[in-house]
């Protein structure tokens, strides 16, 4: 009786619990399935309309990977307009028309930007990309290129051009050699550095160490963003070397006070780090000392360090 009683009822219960079981899971995942999918289509529809609003035709049932090849195809990316400058939040081609006014400035004196012609550029921004190490003609030519926007700008363009010495002719300097040009650029970009110098006197254990360089990289570095254009130019230039980082040993607080001398007398940038004294060492102590430069320039103050 027992055995029918299963057979009859229990059996049929276990079945609809499964199944039922079963076929929650299965609404479950297709609802998640469903939401992602939902997801998706909202982005590709907001990316469709994006890439619509960039003057390109998209096909309704064509897919983004499609509609990113179509975009490759027909984007001239040789030409600067289309490409936004660092920092600059204007639309590409909004600098066409302060470019096309340099230009104009420049034939209304005898000359314009091509064919070996004369044209006009900021003398202060100039004087900025010069200080950084590139020579007047580079200076002149990127800033040509760039419409006359920065120094940050028209050291990225010389970065992405290092071989484009173009038809270009400054106003006082003839076209240089794009040979000697090459290795000017090359020295220019790969040639910063930032260099810490840790005051080993004071045996500060491993994370205070670590502590005591990131307040260095930050002070140093935000002094840097103070100088304007020529300190974000630098430090463009110092990313686009690989943003060269080296930590050496200093004997006592006296040696990174004078190292720091040293560094203003060479007018290279750096930033003296005293502690506030909330653990291991005491207040007021002079931890690390960061110099940041031209490697040449910097060698000169750092260059007798060991390593740590």
């Amino acid at each position: 009786m027992g055995r029918m009683k299963f057979w009859t009822v229990g059996l049929p219960f276990l079945v609809t619990l499964g199944v039922g079981a079963y076929g929650l899971h299965f609404f479950q995942e297709n609802r998640y399935i469903y939401s992602n999918v939902k997801k998706t289509s909202k982005r590709a529809v907001f990316l469709k309309e994006d890439v619509k609003s960039q003057g390109i035709e998209v096909v309704p049932q064509q897919s983004l990977p499609e509609i990113y090849q179509v975009y490759r195809e027909t984007t001239d990316f040789d030409n600067w307009e289309n490409m936004s400058n660092p920092g600059d939040d204007r639309e590409p081609g909004d600098g066409a028309e302060e470019a096309v006014n340099v230009a104009g400035a420049a034939v209304a004196q005898g000359g314009g930007g091509q064919g070996g012609q004369k044209a006009s550029v900021d003398e202060a921004l100039v004087q900025q990309i010069a200080a950084l190490g590139f020579d007047r003609s580079a200076a002149e030519r990127a800033l040509f290129h760039t419409g006359n926007t920065s120094a940050d700008a028209a050291v990225s363009w010389l970065l992405d051009h290092p071989n484009d010495d173009g038809e270009w002719e400054s106003a006082d300097d003839s076209e240089q050699d794009s040979s000697d040009y090459a290795e000017m650029l090359a020295q220019a970009s790969a040639g910063y550095k930032m260099v810490f110098a840790v005051n080993t006197a004071l045996k500060m254990g491993l994370g205070k160490t670590a502590a005591q360089v990131g307040h260095a990289t930050l002070g140093l570095y935000r002094a840097l963003l103070d100088k304007g254009d020529a300190g974000s130019a630098a430090l463009s230039a110092w990313d686009c070397a690989g943003e060269t980082k080296i930590v050496v040993k200093a004997d006592s607080d006296d040696q990174l006070i004078q190292l720091q001398h040293s560094a203003r007398e060479l007018g290279i940038p750096s930033y003296l780090v005293r502690d506030a004294g909330r653990t291991q060492i005491a207040a007021g102590s002079v931890t690390v000392l960061s110099v940041f430069g031209p490697a040449a320039e910097v060698d000169k103050i750092t260059g007798q360090l060991k390593l740590v």
